[in-house]
C-alpha cells in the first residue's frame, strides 16, 4: 500500500512542479477552412488567413475538349518564408468544368479503395528561395507525396453557385521522390474550398 501512495504522491509532485512557462498550448483551429492532423507524431494545424496561409484552389487540364484534368485543393503561403508548410489534395482526373462529374469525386462517406485510387496528397515545406531574373523570389519546396490509407468525405456544402466547402478526414503514408517511406499523417481533418469554373 505504501508503494502506491508513494507512486501517486510522485506523480502529483511532478505535475504541480511543472513551470507554467514550459507549457506550450497546442495549435488551435481558428478558421472556417483549415487542416489539422498528426504528422509524424506532431500536431500540425494550418488555418486559412493566418500566418500568410491562403486557401489554394487550382485546376489543370490536358487541353482536351472538354477539358480533362485534376484539381489541387489545399493551403500554401504567400508571401512565403522558409519553413512554411503546404498541403494539397490532388483529385483524380475528370472534366474540370463539369459540375456533376467534379462533385461525383466526393461522395459522402468513406471512399473505397477504387474511389480513392486517383487521389494523392502533397505535403511539405519551403526549404529555400530562388531569385529569378525579375528579382521575384520563388519557393523551393520539399515535397512528400501521400498515399491515402483512409479517406472520408464528411460533407459537401454549396457556398454559392460554383463554390463548395468540402470537409474530409484522412490518414496517409508520406513518400519522398525516391518512393521511400518518410512518415505518415494520422487523424487528419481538412476543410477545402472547391471552385468549379464553367
Amino acid at each position: 500500500m505504501r508503494r502506491y501512495k508513494f507512486l501517486i504522491l510522485s506523480i502529483l509532485v511532478a505535475l504541480f512542479s511543472c513551470n507554467e512557462d514550459d507549457f506550450t498550448p497546442p495549435p488551435a483551429i481558428s478558421s472556417e477552412y483549415y487542416f489539422s492532423g498528426i504528422v509524424n507524431n506532431d500536431l500540425v494545424v494550418i488555418n486559412a488567413d493566418e500566418d500568410n496561409y491562403q486557401i489554394y484552389t487550382g485546376s489543370s487540364s490536358n487541353w482536351n475538349e472538354p477539358p480533362i484534368g485534376k484539381y489541387d485543393l489545399g493551403f500554401n503561403t504567400y508571401p512565403f518564408e522558409i519553413g512554411d508548410k503546404h498541403i494539397l489534395i490532388i483529385t483524380p482526373e475528370t472534366e474540370v468544368t463539369n459540375k456533376e462529374k467534379v462533385l461525383n469525386l466526393f461522395p459522402i462517406g468513406k471512399l473505397s479503395d477504387t474511389d480513392k485510387e486517383g487521389f494523392k496528397l502533397e505535403y511539405g515545406k519551403i526549404i529555400d528561395k530562388e531569385e529569378i531574373e525579375t528579382n521575384i523570389f520563388h519557393p523551393i519546396r520539399e515535397k512528400l507525396i501521400g498515399e491515402f490509407s483512409e479517406l472520408e468525405v464528411v460533407s459537401v456544402v454549396e457556398k454559392s453557385e460554383d463554390i463548395y466547402k468540402i470537409k474530409m478526414k484522412f490518414s496517409c503514408y508520406l513518400y519522398d521522390d525516391k518512393e521511400i517511406l518518410q512518415g505518415e499523417i494520422n487523424s487528419a481533418e481538412i476543410i477545402l474550398r472547391l471552385v468549379i469554373h464553367n
